[in-house]
């Protein structure tokens, strides 16, 4: 079974409801940020960026030639 899809699903539900507070119980806002901060313990994310910085953060700021390009 394909658990991907679910998932993706209730997380993009939990930051509904956390961007629009004024619609929702109390407790389903506190239910969201649970879910939302169980999703980020685990590395669930409905985007790329927190892979995107880490990924920049390992890159070098000028590039390096490798030796065997090197011309003396």
């Amino acid at each position: 079974m394909n658990y991907r899809e679910p998932i993706k699903r209730e997380l993009r539900n939990a930051s509904r409801v956390i961007t629009n507070p004024d619609k929702f119980l109390p407790e389903t806002i506190d239910t969201a940020w649970a879910l939302v901060r169980s999703a980020a313990d685990k590395n669930i994310y409905l985007d790329a960026m927190p892979y995107q910085q880490t990924c920049k953060a390992y890159e070098k700021a000028q590039s390096i030639k490798p030796s065997h390009q090197v011309e003396s």
